[in-house]
């Protein structure tokens, strides 16, 4: 006679882990061994337990072996309630025992936190076994509580630890991190401290411990050393204590504290030196370069310590606080030098400066030199637009246009309390003079030999005479005629004598050329005064002086540039 088919359930929960485990991330392995691929497989985490059991008739007996339909459930109180799970499976049993994946029709989308779990079962439509079964950990399922180990007191290696609020995580230790499956490289005893989330990129140094080297993204990039630190990009290497570069292609910064900002090919050699971006520009060629700095440009070199390139193309800026603004192909190449801008220009005295155009040159120390082809060869020298210095404290230009010129010296009566003031003379021709003494012989005749060069210089010449200690008359014998002429009168007769000629040398003719003694005014000039542009510079010291009131300004215009000039500079537009 058969047993009668009411069934009961001896269950046997083999390997069901604990629950926070189970939909938790599987826990890291360690570290592998230095200079070992920390290439890691991505983690999927499936939402099932596995669960085995054995069906017995009332008798205990295994229940014959075929096909049963079995509820699962699960609660979280040990009886009554609600499900807040279920699925039904066909089992197969096999002297009564079977095995299921619970989830594998209704995924666990998620398990109570605080470790109550029960599960209920039942077969074929019939009422639900008792009593519920008490879901536990599997042993090593253990390693999944690090969290409430480190909230107890605990300090595990890796451990994370909610921090305030609770949106934050903690390591109870440090924790290196790097991206999986990107063949990333991790050096060093100290790899525990890196961050590497690029393709292909290494932090620290094989055979060297060094700490907190990271490496924000990007391919192929390196952080070397102690902190040092590459943003992303491809192939950039920071190699130093605390170099840093922030992104683009193939760029280094090797000298401590160094920094690439961005740009392709950039150096930064220099402790404390920098290049912003760019290409193919350098900052120290060597670690003593100390806060060399180029801004941007392509193939430029700041060289020594302190020196500065802005931008540009191919400029050098090579000895202590050398300056080149921008530009293309210019050099300071002495300590102070400067170059603002232009091209081909050369700032190689002591604090020399160019101030841009081309082709200029300032080699004497303190010299400046502008415009085009301009050389100041001489200290303290300044050449304008073509011009060569030929001694130093000298200004060489084309043509000076002035309101009025003076020469300044110390008066010869009081040197130390009063200065001397004469002033140019002006006049509608660019003449030169001649002057000096001779003494009429017997015959009274005296020749005057003028400089050799006075017919080359000179046309339309003018001898003056002045008898010494006579009334008598002195006059011109012979003309001037090859660089010579001479005088007649008294015999024994003392006579001064001046000549002026006309200028007629290339520089005078084109002078007369370009600017006529009378020009009519156009453009901007026209309506505009050039006394209001002098008496603007002048009207402050003569206010100061009590003697405004005997000078006005021609136009509108001129006062307002005045009362411009009086505003603080902070507030001019």
């Amino acid at each position: 006679m058969t047993r009668p088919m009411t069934l009961a359930a001896v269950l046997c929960l083999v390997a069901l882990a604990a629950a926070d485990a189970a939909i938790a991330p599987k826990a890291a392995t360690s570290l592998k061994p230095q200079a070992t691929n920390l290439e890691m497989d991505a983690i999927t985490i499936p939402r099932m337990l596995s669960y085995q059991g054995k069906l017995t008739d009332t008798l205990g007996q295994p229940v014959a072996d075929t096909t049963y339909s079995v509820a699962f459930r699960l609660y979280t109180v040990p009886s009554g309630g609600s499900p807040f799970w279920n699925e039904t499976q066909t089992v197969t049993t096999k002297s009564g025992l079977f095995s299921v994946l619970l989830g594998s029709v209704t995924p666990i989308g998620s398990v109570p936190g605080a470790g109550a779990l029960y599960l209920g079962m039942a077969v074929g439509g019939g009422s639900e076994m008792a009593p519920r079964l008490r879901v536990v950990s599997a042993a090593y399922a253990y390693k999944a509580d690090t969290a409430n180990y480190a909230l107890a007191g605990g300090t595990p290696e890796y451990a994370w630890v909610r921090g305030s609020p609770d949106s934050v995580l903690y390591t109870v230790n440090r924790l290196g991190i790097a991206r999986g499956g990107a063949s990333n490289m991790l050096y060093g005893n100290y790899r525990c401290t890196h961050t590497n989330f690029g393709v292909e990129c290494t932090t620290g140094t094989s055979g060297q411990d060094y700490p907190y080297c990271t490496v924000g993204g990007g391919h192929g990039n390196t952080a070397s050393d102690y902190r040092a630190t590459v943003g992303g990009g491809y192939g950039n290497t920071a190699s130093h204590n605390r170099a840093t570069v922030g992104g683009g292609k193939e760029n280094a910064a090797s000298g401590d504290y160094a920094t690439v900002g961005g740009g392709q090919a950039d150096t930064a050699k220099a402790v404390y030196g920098g290049v912003l971006s760019g290409y193919s520009n350098l900052a120290g060629d060597a670690s003593t370069d100390t806060a060399a700095t180029v801004c941007g440009g392509y193939n430029n070199s700041a060289t020594f310590w302190y020196a500065f390139v802005g931008g540009g193309l191919g400029n050098t800026a090579s000895n202590p606080y050398a300056t080149v603004g921008g530009g293309w192909d210019n050099t300071a190449s002495d300590v102070y030098a400067t170059v603002g801008g232009g091209n081909d220009n050369t700032a190689s005295g002591h604090g020399g400066t160019i101030a841009g155009g081309r082709v200029n040159v300032a080699h004497g120390n303190y010299s400046f030199a502008t415009n085009y082809s301009s050389e100041a060869n001489h200290d303290y020298s300044v050449a304008v637009n073509q011009t060569h210095t030929t001694t130093s404290n000298q200004l060489r230009c084309g043509v000076v246009s002035k309101t009025g010129g003076s020469f300044t010296i110390d008066h010869p009566l009081q040197p130390i309390s009063t200065i001397l003031n004469h002033y140019f003379v002006e006049s509608p021709d660019m003449s030169n003079i001649y002057s000096g003494s001779v003494v009429l012989d017997a015959a009274g005749r005296a020749e005057v030999n003028l400089p050799d060069y006075f017919d080359a210089l000179n046309r339309n010449p003018r001898v003056q005479l002045t008898g010494v200690g006579t009334a008598a008359v002195v006059y011109v014998a012979e003309d001037v005629q090859g660089n010579r002429f001479t005088i007649g009168g008294p015999a024994n007769t003392k006579v001064y004598w001046t000549v002026t000629g006309d200028r007629k040398d290339p520089s005078a003719e084109v002078i007369r050329l370009i600017m006529p003694v009378e020009q009519p005014k156009t453009g901007k000039l026209a309506g505009h005064s050039l006394d209001d542009d002098f008496l603007a510079g002048t009207m402050k010291q003569l206010e100061e002086m009590g003697e405004s009131g005997r000078f006005g300004f021609r136009t509108a215009e001129g006062r307002a540039q005045y009362q411009e000039s009086l505003r603080d500079p902070a507030e001019r537009k």
